[in-house]
């Protein structure tokens, strides 16, 4: 039953990829508590780069209202994203996929991506006040799942974020939203990922 909902998900979301083929395709994963700002950074870069987005929380968006359980909701966002990888990976496009702040979305995206994909992995973190004031002021982004502050506490409570298992990290507690992207985009150059 997940595996029908993963796949209409992913058929959903993946209709309108209008993007070209890339000679030297690469992944950009994004991981960070809620609130650090990869929602802003990955729309700056489709913008910037025209880039395609595997978005979880545009997945758990789109699975709001459907009266599944944390489970299963998790588990069909996962099979969804594996399967739009796949498909990205088909299609030799660059794309960046929004994650979560644990080593093993590195680890299912390593093992999912081709040899000739060159991955980018990438922290934002922040103050946990920072954090807590993004989550209670920010706007609804339309077409994403943002999460709830008790979330956020329960992520932060529980997880423990290893800096060292991403190539490049960002303090966003007093970075504006631009600053954030030239540093990564800057960052993209220096790895030869972008010209």
């Amino acid at each position: 039953m997940n595996d029908k909902r993963a796949k209409a998900l992913a058929a959903v979301l993946s209709k309108n990829w209008k993007l070209t083929k890339n000679s030297n395709p690469f992944v950009v994963l994004v991981g960070g508590f809620q609130g650090s700002g990869k929602t802003t950074l990955l729309e700056g870069l489709r913008r910037k780069l025209n880039l395609l987005i595997i978005s979880r929380d545009a997945m758990r968006d789109k699975l709001l209202g459907q009266e599944l359980d944390r489970d299963t909701v998790k588990e069909v966002v996962n099979q969804t994203t594996l399967l739009m990888t796949k498909k990205a990976c088909q299609l030799s496009l660059s794309f960046a996929i929004d994650g979560n702040a644990k080593p093993d979305d590195i680890e299912r995206v390593l093992q999912l991506i081709p040899g000739n994909y060159r991955l980018y992995t990438l922290l934002l973190k922040g103050s946990e006040q920072a954090l807590i004031w993004r989550v209670l002021t920010r706007p609804k982004w339309q077409g994403f799942y943002q999460g709830t502050l008790e979330e956020l506490l329960s992520a932060l409570q529980t997880y423990s974020i290893d800096e060292k298992s991403y190539g490049l990290v960002i303090d966003t507690t007093e970075k504006s939203k631009l600053k954030v992207l030239e540093e990564v985009l800057e960052y993209l150059g220096s790895q030869g990922a972008i010209s």
